[in-house]
């Protein structure tokens, strides 16, 4: 039963969940995503070399770093980034042309900073590990934290449209 109580603790230290969760978005974009969505799709009106240099000029604007890139397949993924809030943040992001516009596909993960996991290892007693998880919306904390932070990097590529999609 101990065991049990401890997990939940743990959970919800690590997740970060809290009543009420309080975005870091604009209301109008938060209306705009539906509980469960795990990527970004951003449609843009530049090929796809350019918005895929576009991409790695707007990671490299951010301090993010490029772990691989491929330009011929249009692919992107980053480095863990620390975004605050205990949260470390990594991107995929997909590059692809359909008709006469790009478009772009991007999803996350996150992981509890090494502080983070420190703290909650103090103070109960464990030994739990750093993992990646992946970032969506589910109105808890952390895993709605990076994919808003997410969000905010993705809105300042040159686009059209965005849309966020449940996978």
């Amino acid at each position: 039963m101990k065991k049990h109580i401890l997990f939940l603790v743990l959970s919800i230290l690590v997740i970060g969940c809290s009543p009420s969760y309080q975005s870091i978005l604009p209301k109008e974009t938060q209306l705009l995503i539906p509980t469960g969505a795990n990527k970004v799709i951003l449609y843009s009106n530049v090929p796809s070399d350019s918005l895929f240099n576009e991409v790695l000029n707007t990671l490299i604007n951010e301090n993010i770093r490029i772990v691989n890139e491929n330009k011929d397949i249009g692919y992107i993924s980053t480095e863990g980034k620390h975004v605050g809030g205990g949260t470390l943040l990594r991107m995929n992001i997909r590059i692809y042309k359909n008709s006469n516009i790009s478009n772009l596909s991007s999803s996350a993960e996150w992981m509890a900073d090494a502080e983070t996991m420190s703290t909650v290892n103090a103070v109960f007693g464990t030994n739990l590990q750093q993992e990646w998880k992946p970032a969506s919306r589910e109105n808890v904390g952390k895993p709605d934290y990076a994919y808003e932070k997410m969000i905010e990097i993705i809105e300042k590529i040159p686009h059209s449209k965005i849309d966020f999609i449940k996978e």
